[in-house]
């Protein structure tokens, strides 16, 4: 018998005759696709095998028949502890066969739960699908599992995840409890990635909006607090946090550096600090940083050099100041706008050309400095393109974007003109980014 997720799907897809199966049977977990795929191969194979021998087809089976009872054979491995286990999964998929080290976690939590294994089954199916709503990945799963343990215990490695659970779910009550922490915590996991999900309904007005930023931002090490703000503070509280939070990403990307020591550490701790009831809001939560999010001051002298060279952030970055100069009271909840809309011109070019007169050190320094970059609409991007820069301000002059149009105000654009733009927009940085409350 398989587990609760995959048995009635094996069953109603593969095990009763096709005649009995019922119509409207979709897989709904990444397992039942791998089910499906291994029986269409199979029954390909043997319907290609039907063609060939013909008449001696029945006799063909019965040799296939033959080798899986009395041929075949299956491996088992088994290691004296869990690091070991743990390697095995990295060596095999190192040389090419796919393991799952959720299986190593779930059949630990099945074995513990003892005679309650329904229980644990119930919470582990409920937990996955609310994962797979995300995406249908295995590591997607695990690495859910290693932020969870991260809100639950502190700062938890992926190589740590199994050895934490193991310590903290011995026994059928502690097994019980732990998958039902984590079944808890995937829905608010899952509203991370979701702006529409249900849960934010409750919310005040912009958490939507904060929660799309986030999503664009990739903050892929600050989950685990964003995880654990969702879990426990109140609604009001919550957004008040995640409204800073966008703030302290784009700061600690642009100015951090080693201030805060290893991000996934650091954002590891304070998400525990949140579950265990020692922060309970924002601005506890910004006092125990220590200093460790860059300042105003520091912050604008990092600006003043920033180069960009993925075209999304910049554009974010760029519209999220612009916000600023429009006077929007939180400029930094913005969604990052359709490329096929907003474009990004670099208006000194990305190649050395004639036109221009600047060298390959210029280009190479100062072409993807935000100083050197704009907001356009996708039209008047492409009738720019590589102009000199004379023929390019009236493009510029008509942009619907302020800090486009300051552009146009220069006689001419090199390496000082852009140095001018971007302290200009430096001095509006910490204004777009706050991390002090309101």
């Amino acid at each position: 018998m398989l587990n609760t997720d995959d048995n009635d799907y094996f069953y109603n897809r593969i095990v009763i005759r096709p005649t009995d199966r019922p119509k409207a049977l979709e897989p709904k977990f990444t397992s039942h696709r791998l089910l499906k795929g291994a029986y269409d191969t199979i029954f390909t194979y043997f319907n290609n095998l039907r063609s060939q021998v013909g008449k001696g087809f029945s006799t063909a089976l019965l040799e296939w028949r033959r080798y899986l009872l009395n041929g075949a054979r299956v491996l088992v491995l088994k290691v004296p502890d869990s690091t070991l286990a743990f390697v095995m999964f990295e060596t095999l998929n190192d040389r090419g066969i796919k393991t799952s080290q959720v299986d190593l976690v779930k059949n630990h939590l099945f074995e513990q739960a003892g005679k309650r294994i329904g229980e644990v089954q119930r919470s582990w199916s409920a937990m996955r699908g609310m994962i797979e709503s995300i995406g249908a990945d295995d590591d997607l799963l695990m690495e859910y599992m290693r932020w969870a343990c991260c809100v639950m215990y502190g700062i938890t490695r992926e190589k740590e995840v199994f050895d934490q659970i193991v310590k903290n779910s011995r026994g059928p009550v502690n097994a019980i409890r732990l998958v039902a922490a984590l079944d808890q915590m995937a829905s608010d996991y899952a509203a991370l990635f979701n702006p529409e999900h249900p849960k934010w309904n409750a919310y005040p007005a912009g958490m939507r909006d904060t929660v799309r930023t986030l999503m664009g931002l990739e903050v892929k090490q600050m989950r685990p607090l964003l995880l654990s703000v969702a879990k426990n503070f109140t609604p009001q509280r919550a957004f008040a946090a995640f409204n800073r939070l966008v703030s302290w990403a784009v700061r600690m990307t642009i100015a951090g550096g080693s201030k805060a020591g290893r991000l996934d550490t650091f954002y590891a701790n304070l998400a525990h600090d949140v579950n265990s009831g020692k922060i309970k809001d924002y601005a506890t939560l910004l006092a125990t940083t220590k200093g460790a999010i860059p300042s105003d001051a520091e912050f604008k002298v990092y600006f003043q050099t920033l180069r960009v060279k993925v075209s999304r952030t910049a554009r974010y970055y760029l519209r999220s100041l612009e916000k600023t100069v429009e006077g929007a009271k939180e400029p930094a909840w913005i969604p990052n706008e359709d490329a096929t809309v907003v474009n990004l011109e670099h208006i000194m070019p990305q190649t050395v050309c004639s036109e221009w007169g600047v060298t390959e050190q210029d280009v190479e320094t100062h072409t993807h400095r935000l100083g050197n970059l704009a907001l356009l609409q996708a039209s008047q991007n492409v009738i720019a393109a590589r102009c000199p820069f004379l023929e390019k301000k009236p493009i510029l002059e008509k942009a619907p974007y302020r800090l486009t149009q300051m552009i146009a105000k220069f006689d001419k654009w090199g390496v000082a003109q852009i140095e001018q733009r971007q302290a200009k927009l430096a001095e509006d940085a910490p204004r777009t980014w706050p991390i002090h409350a309101k």
